[in-house]
């Protein structure tokens, strides 16, 4: 029986030496020719941690050891294999189209490629388990498609310039997350210059410093963006369901080009900044500002397409040259708009349209003499307001205004030839610049007016309110003929008479009225509600004219 067992360990020996299995698991592996993964004529390795090394009887897996592609070596991925503790030093990797490279989570960085590696080819890196690294120091290439299929992956540089780059395109799957960094780790960066695709989440967890630059041409974002500091630095499109938020700041920055491609929230814990020469093109779709603030640059634009919504409490910093163009819409809650620095005037340029319940703002509570303009058509169904001091300013440049809402900022000046319709009310006072025209289109109420010189106010055949004493301050030109003005306070008013001429008078105030001067009617004066006192001046009657008295 002794010659038969020796002749069995003869054959077992032989065999673990064909097969390699005699080898203890974690072999490390090194590259020594460019060839195929898969071929063990590319690889030496070595069964002592790197000490020796011999020519390879196996090709490297994730049970494998650590795995360097040195240079000038280039190993291509021909079959799908598992790896792990991969470094491209100097080397390169190159997956073929349709296979796939999976990294695993595996003791320390799971694969690092130093400066001059390469991973390219048209295939696909993919990342697997709890929590992987990848580690690309300064002058690494990773331009193959990397797609985070499972659990968290970390790509960042540990560094100076803390900078990691990312040149390929990028998927994150549904329920994985890329991570710009690790916890406690400051000041990293995670550039991505091929398309993005996230269904999962991009985060990067610690300090406010860690950033995601986006500087490719497509991103679709059906997931989450939680990082500090997001930024597009790239002519680019913008889609998917899912929001762009950051702990602290979103960016457009100088050479960001943003159009959308479907509806987009933008959820800043601090702000959204455009820097200067920034462009945001809605494209025919809607841009939601849901948090924070905007910060708009001087020469920086949102483009006159689509429209750009704000909800909750939002406030808009409209620098001094920079170009809101496009429609705004005030949707819910309150938006505060100016410019915010010197010289504290804020401008929008497209239409504008505030929801039932929504209020915007020419300023926030505590600061004062601060301004805002309109350049396009204004639908006001909820409230305008500036809170705080009486030197906050409203200013109407377009040439329709339809107010449904409630108008109450200190000052309201009417600077173009405008029509005004709506059932809303102004309750305080509506200055008609000089050289002006407003024209009512329907019915309106009114604390008081100013028409200043060379101004024209034309009542056309509404019916206009005033609550004010006094009311109307004329200098310039009333046209209401055919119409009727109304006093409609609660507390008593002095009937304006200076350079005006009444078609219709309307009493309708239980306090009742008194005038302060001599004034002539051309159609009726009716007494709906409340006293009159003449106050020893004469009331003249037009030969066509008559008097109206509620019994």
């Amino acid at each position: 029986m002794k010659k038969p067992l020796n002749h069995f360990t003869l054959f077992c020996l032989v065999f673990f030496a064909v097969t390699g299995s005699a080898f203890p698991a974690n072999e490390y592996f090194r590259s020594i020719i460019s060839g195929d993964w898969n071929s063990t004529s590319t690889w030496q390795m070595s069964t002592n941690s790197g000490s020796t090394w011999i020519a390879a009887t196996l090709t490297p897996t994730n049970a494998s050891g650590v795995i360097t592609v040195r240079y000038p070596n280039t190993v291509t991925v021909t079959v799908n294999v598992s790896a792990d503790q991969v470094t491209v030093d100097s080397g390169s990797i190159s997956v073929n189209s349709g296979i796939v490279l999976t990294i695993l989570d595996g003791s320390g960085d799971d694969l690092t490629i130093l400066k001059g590696g390469t991973v390219t080819g048209s295939g696909t890196v993919q990342t697997q388990g709890t929590l992987l690294g990848i580690l690309l120091r300064p002058g690494s290439n990773f331009n193959a498609m990397l797609k985070v299929n499972s659990g968290i992956t970390v790509a960042y540089e540990n560094a100076t310039p803390y900078t990691a780059r990312l040149y390929g395109p990028v998927t994150v799957d549904a329920g994985a997350t890329l991570s710009a960094t690790q916890s406690g780790l400051v000041s990293y960066i995670l550039e991505f210059y091929g398309n993005l695709t996230n269904n999962g989440t991009l985060t990067a967890a610690g300090a406010s410093g860690k950033t995601m630059r986006f500087k490719g041409a497509a991103m679709v974002n059906n997931g989450s963006v939680t990082t500090p500091v997001f930024s597009f630095d790239s002519t680019s499109t913008l889609s998917g369901t899912g929001s762009i938020s950051s702990t602290n700041d979103i960016y457009i920055g100088a050479t960001g080009n943003v159009s959308l491609l479907s509806n987009m929230n933008f959820s800043p814990g601090s702000e959204f900044i455009f820097t200067s020469g920034a462009v945001l093109n809605p494209n025919g779709f809607t841009a939601n500002l849901t948090s924070g603030g905007l910060v708009l640059n001087s020469g920086a634009t949102i483009s006159n397409s689509g429209t750009f919504r704000t909800q909750n409490s939002v406030y808009l910093n409209l620098r001094g040259g920079s170009n809101f163009n496009a429609p705004l819409n005030v949707s819910s809650g309150l938006t505060s708009a100016t410019d915010y620095s010197s010289p504290l005037t804020g401008r929008l340029y497209g239409p504008v349209t505030v929801d039932a319940g929504a209020t915007l703002s020419a300023t926030q509570s505590g600061l004062s003499s601060y301004k805002l303009e309109f350049y396009g058509n204004l639908t006001n169904n909820g409230t305008l307001t500036a809170a705080g001091a009486s030197g906050k300013t409203m200013t109407f440049k377009g040439i329709v205004f339809v107010n449904n809402g409630t108008v109450s900022t200190p000052i309201v000046n009417l600077d173009t030839n405008l029509s005004l319709s709506g059932t809303g009310s102004f309750i305080t006072n509506a200055n008609i610049l000089s050289n002006r025209n407003v024209t009512l289109t329907s019915n309106h109420q009114f604390s008081s007016i100013l028409i200043n010189t060379g101004a024209t106010l034309n009542t056309g055949s509404n019916t206009v309110k005033f609550t004010a004493s006094n009311p109307i301050t004329q200098n310039g030109t009333l046209s209401n003929t055919g119409s009727k003005i109304e006093y409609n306070g609660t507390v008593l008013q002095n009937i304006s008479t200076a350079n005006i001429v009444y078609a219709g008078l309307r009493i309708n105030n239980p306090a009742g009225a008194s005038f302060l001067g001599n004034v002539t009617v051309n159609d009726t004066l009716s007494v709906i509600q409340g006293s009159v006192n003449l106050n020893g001046k004469t009331i003249t009657l037009s030969p066509t004219g008559y008097l109206t008295e509620t019994p």
